[in-house]
């Protein structure tokens, strides 16, 4: 049983669990904050909805490209290559930023509370 290849799909997987969780907290946020701030929570909501469509639609030009290089032999990966579905360093800079911001903005909520 070959697994070659399987890399890319649990990479694939990985990054949609992280735009669904991004999602999910843009509505909650959302939801919770609407009864103290009404439309001012769209503000706080809007950049996690913001990282979700990015992580969603970001890798999708590697993504076209790592099915063609995947079909190739590993030689034949121009050298320095990205390793296919591979997030662009920004976007993972920004996903780690947002995380970080929001464990923190959490964890002040849950002190002051």
């Amino acid at each position: 049983m070959s697994t070659a290849g399987l890399h890319v799909e649990r990479t694939r997987l990985a990054w949609r669990r992280t735009a669904a969780a991004y999602a999910l907290a843009a509505l909650v946020i959302g939801r919770i904050l609407a009864f103290d701030l009404g439309h001012a929570a769209l503000a706080v909501a809007a950049p996690f909805a913001a990282v979700a469509l990015l992580v969603m639609i970001g890798p999708l030009p590697r993504r076209a490209s790592a099915a063609r290089v995947t079909h190739r032999a590993p030689a034949a990966r121009p050298a320095g290559a990205a390793p296919p579905t591979a997030p662009a360093p920004v976007l993972l800079a920004l996903v780690a930023a947002m995380t970080a911001l929001a464990g923190l903005v959490g964890a002040i909520v849950v002190l002051l509370a």
